[in-house]
């Protein structure tokens, strides 16, 4: 019964306060989660758009290149074969594949 008593005889009159207290009611504030989530997420946008800005500027030879190489009267062999890989992973993420009824009859 003794400890029952203590607890009912707690002064609830003073102020609790400090970082820590701070802390955890911030930690459950809905506004400032938000925010926090929407700042990590536009860091992580920003890193990967320089990311992937540098490797747009950095470009290899791509499907003109073929191209231009297919069109010649006598073109190289060992330049085309050299320019197949960076042209098919460029027109592949550049154009879509489209399907025609002829195609799928066959």
């Amino acid at each position: 019964m003794d400890a029952l008593e203590r607890l009912q005889k707690i002064d609830r009159s003073n102020e609790i306060d400090g970082w820590n207290i701070r802390l955890f009611f911030w930690s459950r504030d809905p506004r400032l989660l938000a925010i926090t989530a929407a700042a990590i997420l536009l860091l992580g946008v920003a890193a990967a758009w320089c990311v992937r800005g540098e490797e747009l500027t950095a470009r290899q030879p791509g499907a003109g290149d073929l191209q231009k190489e297919l069109a010649r009267p006598k073109p190289d062999a060992a330049k085309i074969i050299e320019l197949l890989p960076t042209a098919e992973s460029e027109m592949m993420s550049v154009t879509p594949l489209r399907f025609s009824a002829s195609m799928l009859a066959r």
